[in-house]
């Protein structure tokens, strides 16, 4: 299967909001999923610099907007998730990830604790509309990110995808509580200068006439 993407424009779609303090630096790294006839957009947003590359006190922050035909796209001028102290959440939410799983939306994303190198777990929050959140904290209480759940379950489990650097794992779960069966799903290929070093997820799979899609970052 080959899949070719084209860019649409040399332009952002959304760029940094001097507006809010928590969205004035950046915003980019976003999941979106469409409902009804309305795209929701969840991305990262931070309010100093981008990854601390000119600070190392900056937050991040998870912002949400709307649109109809995924160009132009209404913004909400609160956050839906940020920093929480003295929590995995000290320095806030990175990279979100948004699925549907039978009749509830999860959001997997990155908690940043910054007490520790490594000190970044997987975390998710669950919506029955896409507007109220309800989070659930640390998912897996390890340093690990880049995660997404499967959009079914299998055998009765859902499944989740995450990252033990450097491959992609795949893992199950019956409460969404406890994790089991952790396997590795995807290898670095040492062959292809790209991908040689660490792989990731880009966002959920999704279905096509031959099955599931996942891309994947290198």
């Amino acid at each position: 299967m080959n899949l070719k993407l084209e860019r649409i424009s040399d332009l952002p779609i959304m760029e940094a909001n001097e507006k809010n303090h928590w969205e004035k630096a950046s915003c980019y790294n976003a999941a979106a999923i469409k409902k009804d006839d309305e795209i929701h957009l969840f991305y990262r947003a931070t309010d100093k610099n981008n990854n601390g590359r000119e600070c190392s006190d900056y937050m991040n922050y998870i912002g949400h907007a709307t649109s109809r035909n995924g160009l132009e796209f209404t913004r909400d001028n609160e956050y839906i998730l940020g920093p929480v102290p003295d929590s995995q959440r000290s320095r806030g939410c990175e990279d979100p990830r948004v699925i549907k799983v039978e009749d509830t939306y999860y959001m997997l994303y990155t908690g940043f604790g910054a007490k520790y190198p490594g000190d970044y777990r997987i975390c998710m929050a669950s919506s029955d509309d896409l507007i109220d959140w309800k989070d659930h904290g640390t998912v897996l209480d390890e340093s690990n990110k880049d995660s997404t759940l499967f959009p079914e379950k299998i055998d009765g489990k859902y499944v989740l995808l995450h990252r033990r650097a450097p491959d992609i794992w795949i893992s199950y779960s019956k409460d969404l509580v406890n994790w089991e069966d952790h396997q590795v799903l995807a290898k670095v290929n040492k062959k292809n200068d790209w991908e040689s070093c660490k792989i990731g997820i880009a966002g959920p799979p999704f279905t096509t006439e031959k099955g599931y899609v996942l891309i994947y970052p290198g």
